[in-house]
């Protein structure tokens, strides 16, 4: 009955007054009504409300993996990037098979220029799922993101040793190896990238 009510009252009305039907504040530990109020007032463009309430409903059911998702979607969206990160470590935790959880908080701590920490992610993102070339290329992108160039070389050839052959690890070690004036080794890499992405036509233009 009581979402019946308040729900009819809010697509009748268009207008906040729905607070006035039932509130949430009689019921502050019931996860699904302070969600109801956050959606409520994100519809009203009321962003500040919304995020409030949706951390109320958070707080009201800490163990609900949807409503962390939603509360670590909306930190990011305020530009609070290591609390959005917090969040997305906390769902790591609850359920570490799931691959976006590990892509939210690697992408928040870089957003935040958090470096160590998205290595962090990545490295329990390894042990847990394994290796891959996802993996290997956001540890390139880290480490570039440094400034560490020589690390970040490693990880691709590293990378390689474990997928040998594959092109997307290929073309960047190209391009780090001409960047870091070690010219032969971008020349013959090259040589390979033409065989491995035989449809590279920069690759083909210019090893010639």
């Amino acid at each position: 009955f009581f979402f019946f009510k308040q729900k009819t009252a809010y697509e009748v009305s268009r207008s906040d007054w729905s607070s006035d039907v039932c509130s949430s504040d009689l019921f502050p530990s019931h996860d699904s009504i302070v969600y109801l109020m956050s959606k409520i007032y994100f519809d009203q463009e009321n962003w500040e409300a919304a995020s409030d309430y949706l951390i109320k409903a958070g707080k009201a059911d800490p163990k609900n993996v949807f409503l962390l998702g939603e509360i670590g979607y909306m930190y990011s969206a305020r530009g609070e990037f290591e609390a959005a990160a917090k969040v997305y470590e906390s769902l790591v935790a609850k359920e570490p098979y799931q691959t976006a959880h590990y892509f939210g908080g690697v992408e928040n701590y870089i957003k935040g220029e958090n470096f160590n920490d998205a290595l962090g992610i990545l490295e329990r993102q390894e042990k847990n799922l394994g290796n891959s070339i996802e993996i290997v290329l956001n540890k390139h992108r880290i480490y570039r993101l440094m400034g560490q160039m020589q690390k970040a070389i490693l990880v691709l050839e590293n990378g390689l040793i474990v997928f040998p052959g594959e092109p997307e690890l290929i073309a960047p070690l190209v391009d780090d190896y001409f960047e870091s004036k070690d010219t032969q080794k971008g020349i013959d890499l090259l040589a390979k990238l033409c065989v491995a992405d035989p449809t590279n036509g920069i690759a083909k233009m210019l090893f010639g």
